[in-house]
């Protein structure tokens, strides 16, 4: 173990010039440095060498351009996330004192306020921010929050409709202001605020929760018990990117996630799954670490295991699109293994709802385009898979692939073999558009086409050897690849 004591911090301000020094204990400098001030954590035990390792890289940045405050800034988040949270809030006041518009600084200097245990000083850090406009309805939500644990209702409700003004469909934003109209008696309009959310076919629990409770304390009582959970639940802790973005900054993790996810790619199951169950326990407020280990779970063909980590999750992040088009993604896959298709129409508004929440990724409409797939609306599945490719044209595995897959079921043949022989020539070791591409020329009586496909695989050498007999089995049972696998990214 490395004890705190073996390092120290000396911020020393030169006019505009800031220097931090982190240095292994030994003779101090010989001059004094003026106008310095020492962050002491003489009292803080660092657990692992690798934190020591992630501060230390983050310092020198701070060394190398003293007056760039997204340096000061990266320290000051490597120190937050490593569980130093006062040394971080004196950071992130010289990132500020450098750049007083660096909006994320000042929200993680609130953050990093609470963490240590100082409530009244986060909540009027992040409203000075409020009211100087340098809030996202993330931050709004944040304030609206903590100004609801500490009883100031006035305060919440501002910044709770403040949430829903920036993110219309924030549920976050909504359950906040559902609490406050409770907590003050405004039943009906609590019930008003909620009703569309407990109307859908996924719905939340916690927001059935307060819909119910509401219902309740209105003398409601046989509506709310049809609407009320088995148990209480929690309040989510709602989707936070900057919070979420600090995870992977922990000393440690981000090596640890990726060895765990390029195993799973791999089809290492016997390495991955075990691996991705503890990062799993040992970091429950990482999206990431969840949605691997469901990934895990889903490819050793436990999809009922998988699904119940993503719901977990999602019942405290509602809007994380990952979450939501892992979970559409698994429910699909489960549908394809079992022939039960009564999850799909859940699938797809879990697909659709990741849509809405960050309709510029093209994992969220590749996975919509799966679950109509599924369902056998083909039209529609052609335009979610035109979407995808539109905004990733170069992933010839994922949506282009299915573009022209899709066509050819629609009876549109040359179109689709088009855009697969295009995906096929942009990455000809690609293994899902050669063999979609195979499969398609076989089914339409294309044999001079295949014939030519699997002469380049044998002349192409060693290289094409493990392609060419998948393209081979494929042919022989008729196979294609319907179902593009997700292993994360958004969260990591």
């Amino acid at each position: 173990m490395i004890r705190a004591d073996t390092i120290s911090f000396v911020v020393a301000r030169t006019g505009l010039a800031f220097i931090v020094c982190l240095c292994a204990c030994g003779p101090g400098p010989e001059e004094p440095i003026s106008q310095a001030s020492t962050i002491d954590i003489s009292e803080i035990q660092l657990q692992t060498p690798a934190i020591l390792e992630a501060i230390t890289e983050a310092n020198r940045l701070v060394e190398a351009a003293p007056q760039d405050p997204n340096a000061w800034f990266e320290l000051g988040r490597r120190l937050q996330a490593n569980g130093l949270y006062i040394e971080a809030i004196r950071i992130y006041d010289t990132s500020l004192e450098l750049l007083p518009s660096l909006h994320q600084a000042n929200y993680l200097k609130a953050v990093a306020q609470r963490q240590a245990g100082q409530p009244q000083a986060a909540v009027s850090t992040l409203k000075a921010l409020s009211e100087a406009g340098g809030t996202d309805a993330v931050m709004e939500r944040a304030l609206a929050g903590w100004s609801l644990d500490l009883g100031d209702l006035g305060s919440a409700e501002t910044a709770a409709q403040r949430t829903i003004e920036l993110e219309s469909n924030c549920r976050g934003g909504h359950a906040l202001l559902a609490r406050v109209y409770i907590e003050t008696g405004r039943l009906s309009e609590a019930c008003t605020l909620l009703e569309p959310f407990v109307q859908r076919a996924v719905r939340h629990r916690y927001l059935d929760f307060l819909y119910a409770t509401a219902l309740m304390k209105d003398g409601r009582r046989d509506e709310a018990m049809k609407i009320m959970p088995g148990t209480p639940p929690a309040p989510p802790s709602w989707p936070d990117p900057y919070l979420e973005a600090l995870t992977d900054l922990a000393a440690g993790f981000p090596a640890a996630l990726q060895e765990t996810r390029d195993w799973l790619n791999a089809g290492k199951l016997e390495l991955a799954l075990p691996r991705a169950g503890e990062l799993y326990q040992n970091t429950p407020g990482s999206p990431a670490a969840a949605i691997l280990y469901a990934l895990s779970l889903r490819d050793s063909g436990r999809f009922d295991d998988a699904l119940g980590i993503l719901m977990d999750e999602l019942d405290h992040r509602p809007q994380h699109p990952e979450l939501l088009y892992q979970a559409a993604a698994v429910m699909t896959m489960a549908a394809q293994s079992t022939g039960n298709q009564a999850q799909l129409p859940a699938a797809l508004e879990l697909s659709e709802a990741a849509v809405e929440v960050d309709p510029g990724s093209y994992q969220t409409h590749g996975v919509r385009g799966a679950v109509l797939l599924s369902m056998g609306r083909l039209d529609k599945a052609l335009e979610a898979f035109q979407h995808c490719a539109e905004i990733d044209p170069l992933s010839p595995a994922q949506c282009p692939t299915k573009v022209g897959n899709v066509l050819i079921m629609l009876g549109r043949v040359d179109e689709g073999l088009a855009i697969l022989v295009e995906a096929v020539e942009q990455q000809p070791l690609e293994v899902a558009p050669t063999i979609t591409y195979a499969v398609q020329l076989k089914a339409n009586g294309r044999q001079q086409e295949l014939d030519a496909l699997m002469l380049r695989l044998r002349d192409g050498g060693s290289v094409f050897s493990d392609l060419r007999a998948m393209v081979e089995r494929a042919l022989a049972s008729g196979e294609t690849i319907e179902m593009p696998k997700f292993t994360g990214g958004a969260s990591d």
